[in-house]
C-alpha cells in the first residue's frame, strides 16, 4: 500500500504513520478518490466513505494546458527550464517552483520553491535591463520539517530523521522569519 510522503528515509514516513495514528487519522493512501461530496468521499471501487473532516493530499501536477502549449515539457508535464529558469524551448517564459522541470533531480519541494524565487526575480530584472542573467543551482539536500502535533515537527536531512521539541522550534522560527519577510517585501 502506498505510504505517505514517499521517497523520505524509512524511519521518517514510519513516525508520520505512527502521529497519524496517534492523533486518530486514517491514512487512506491506497484508495483512489472518484467524486468528494458535502459528507462523504466516493472511491474509484464504488464504495462511499463517509467523513466528519476531509483533508485530501495529492502531489505536484502539471495543469493539462501546459502539454498543448507548444513549449517543452518532461514526462510528467512539467515545464522544462535551463539553470536561469528559462523554458528550453521559449526563452522568453520562466518557470520555478511546482511547475518547473529542472536540469537537477530534486524533490518537488517548497525549500527549492522559495529559494528560486529571488533567482527568477533577480533574472526578470536582469532581462527587462539587458543586463546578464545568473545561473541557480539548488542544494544536493535540504531540511525538511514537518508538523507532528502542537509541540513535536519531524526534521529529515538526507538519509537521517528524527522527531521532538528541536526541529519543531526551528520550524517554528523559519515560518515565523518567512511570514516576517513577507511583510517587507515590497
Amino acid at each position: 500500500p502506498a505510504v505517505p510522503l514517499p521517497g523520505l528515509p524509512k524511519r521518517a514516513v514510519d513516525t508520520v504513520v505512527r502521529a497519524l495514528a496517534h492523533a486518530d487519522i486514517a491514512w487512506m493512501g491506497h484508495c483512489e478518490v472518484k467524486a468528494v461530496l458535502p459528507d462523504r468521499l466516493l472511491l474509484q471501487d464504488g464504495r462511499p466513505l463517509p467523513f466528519d473532516a476531509c483533508l485530501l493530499s495529492t502531489g505536484a501536477s502539471a495543469p493539462a494546458w501546459l502539454r498543448d502549449s507548444g513549449l517543452s515539457v518532461d514526462e510528467a508535464g512539467f515545464v522544462r527550464v535551463n539553470a536561469r529558469l528559462q523554458s528550453l524551448s521559449h526563452p522568453e517564459v520562466w518557470a520555478a517552483g511546482d511547475i518547473a522541470s529542472l536540469p537537477w533531480r530534486r524533490p518537488r519541494s517548497g525549500v527549492f520553491a522559495v529559494r528560486a524565487g529571488a533567482v527568477l526575480a533577480d533574472n526578470l530584472r536582469a532581462m527587462a535591463q539587458g543586463a546578464p542573467l545568473r545561473p541557480w543551482r539548488p542544494q544536493r539536500q535540504a531540511l525538511y520539517l514537518l508538523r507532528l502535533d502542537t509541540q513535536q515537527a519531524l526534521g529529515v536531512w538526507g538519509p537521517f530523521s528524527w522527531a521532538g521539541p528541536t526541529p519543531a522550534a526551528w520550524k517554528r522560527q523559519i515560518d515565523h522569519a518567512y511570514i516576517q519577510n513577507l511583510d517587507r517585501t515590497p
